[in-house]
């Protein structure tokens, strides 16, 4: 019989396997938007607030890079995203 630490040590784990799917998944939509995939991928991360979603990328450090303000630098990564969603 599992005990509960088990349990839980299972469900982590299908959760952490999900999640490098996902990412490795974002990486691949972010490379065929024309994007730094592999170099965004890294600040891919939960986001703080539970209700703005399972995943974040923050553009603050990237938006800095690129010169743009951050909020039309998302905007931005958002269109060439969704422009290529199945």
């Amino acid at each position: 019989m599992w005990s509960s630490v088990c349990a839980i040590e299972f469900i982590m784990l299908g959760l952490k396997n999900m999640l490098t799917q996902l990412k490795a998944k974002l990486e691949l939509l972010l490379v065929s938007a024309g994007l730094p995939g592999a170099k965004w991928i890294e600040n891919v991360e939960s986001p703080r607030r539970p209700g703005q979603g399972h995943l974040s990328l923050p553009v603050f450090a990237l938006a800095k890079d690129a010169k743009k303000a951050p909020a039309d630098f998302a905007l931005e990564i958002t269109q060439a995203l969704v422009t290529r969603l199945p």
